[in-house]
């Protein structure tokens, strides 16, 4: 009787906790932000800032006094960015 073999599946590509497209639509957004942040990329920034940070914070104003807040999450999305690249070479 000859024996069956079974094809195994190799599980995608991760890039930290994102997918390989989840990361390159990441990093295809955040080359979109120069000095202001869209308002349009809001909700998506937040989101994936607070998927990655593990946390479920509520997403700031798009107001002046919430500057801070928008530039920290957008830095730790970059530095998240650049790290996993620095480690994918």
């Amino acid at each position: 009787m000859e024996e069956q073999t079974t094809a195994t599946t190799l599980p995608p590509k991760m890039y930290g906790i994102l997918t390989e497209g989840e990361f390159t639509e990441l990093r295809q957004k955040l080359s979109e932000i120069t000095t202001n942040l869209p308002t349009h990329l809001t909700g998506y920034i937040w989101g994936t800032y607070n998927r990655i940070k593990g946390t479920n914070v509520p997403q700031p104003c798009n107001c002046k006094s919430s500057g801070g807040l928008w530039v920290g999450a957008i830095d730790q999305l970059r530095s998240y960015v650049n790290d996993i690249l620095a480690n994918d070479k």
